[in-house]
């Protein structure tokens, strides 16, 4: 027969007191005095931050130059649709109108009375030039279509109108007329 060596603690009250735990980890760790600099005074509720930080009604912001900390100003966009406008804007090579920025998700047509357009800072996508993956990044532009572009380009030279595009299947009427703003025949 095994004989077990008996337990160290026989009941609850033979075990040690642990100490009490009081506070966080960081205020029982401390070793240096806090300088006063480093303490966030700064810190509003948040219904002061939104009259504070947000733009008032009535401010329109230029959709073609604003920054995600401006477009984060507007009440109702956030960190994250601010950056979706930016990159979309960034791939698209500007807005021309400002029922494009419907085509960015989240972006509703109330949000459209805080943008304006000043600057026509338009980039233009040289369709002669501009490789695959160039065309194939712009957003109006599909794979199929970047392919009839450089096949065209290599067959019978250089594009030198949107008509040209006009008779291949691939592009459709509107699929042109959304491109005429973005493309260059340098």
């Amino acid at each position: 027969e095994e004989t077990h060596p008996k337990p160290k603690y026989q009941n609850r009250d033979s075990f040690p007191k642990r100490k009490k735990y009081s506070g966080t980890y960081r205020s029982n760790t401390r070793k240096y005095p806090r300088n006063d600099s480093t303490e966030r005074k700064d810190f509003l509720p948040k219904k002061e931050y939104v009259k504070v930080f947000k733009y008032p009604e009535g401010t329109q912001i230029d959709v073609n130059s604003a920054d995600t900390i401006e477009l984060k100003k507007i009440p109702g966009i956030g960190s994250g649709i601010a950056g979706s406008i930016v990159r979309y804007r960034e791939r698209l090579g500007g807005f021309y109108t400002l029922s494009q920025l419907e085509e960015v998700k989240h972006v509703t047509p109330e949000l459209l009375k805080w943008f304006k357009l000043e600057k026509d800072s338009i980039r233009k996508l040289e369709i002669n030039k501009a490789s695959l993956d160039k065309l194939r990044a712009h957003p109006y532009l599909t794979f199929y279509q970047a392919k009839v572009i450089m096949e065209h380009r290599r067959k019978k030279g250089q594009i030198k109108s949107l008509s040209q595009l006009a008779l291949y299947e691939e592009f459709t009427e509107k699929d042109l007329e959304r491109l005429s703003a973005y493309i260059s025949f340098n």
